[in-house]
């Protein structure tokens, strides 16, 4: 019957919140009969059984995923932009050396008789009088 007694007082106690945040009374095996320490109660915050610590985790993982995921200030978005980027600017090198052939072919065309003769027969397939044209195209592989 004391097993019982003593079990209900060491669970009557859990809801009680009066003053238990603050300190408690502590005597045990260790101590000497009839003396008590008191303890100090260090948690700062009590959410159940969570510690500060997994707490700590927990709110690390939903900003984590919030920094992730979120449309306007994801890293997947920044990684999608980085990549257009790039492709821009390839396609602006690109662009610079085409733009470099044309000029090379309208000076060409400008200030070369010949090469104008030779560029608007192979191009525009022009012929003189009593010429004829054949186009022979290579298959492609």
């Amino acid at each position: 019957m004391s097993d019982n007694s003593s079990q209900k007082s060491k669970y009557s106690n859990r809801g009680n919140n009066s003053d238990s945040s603050k300190s408690r009374t502590v005597s045990g095996p260790g101590s000497a009969k009839g003396s008590e320490e008191k303890v100090e109660n260090k948690r700062a915050i009590s959410f159940g059984d969570i510690s500060n610590t997994h707490l700590i985790i927990v709110i690390f993982i939903i900003f984590s995923a919030y920094l992730i995921f979120y449309p306007e200030s994801s890293f997947v978005q920044c990684f999608k932009t980085s990549n257009k980027i790039k492709e821009t600017k390839q396609n602006i090198k690109a662009k610079k050396l085409e733009i470099k052939q044309d000029c090379v072919i309208i000076n060409g065309l400008q200030n070369d008789k010949e090469y104008l003769m030779k560029y608007v027969r192979e191009h525009l397939y022009f012929s003189n009088k009593g010429e004829t044209i054949y186009i022979i195209e290579e298959k492609a592989e």
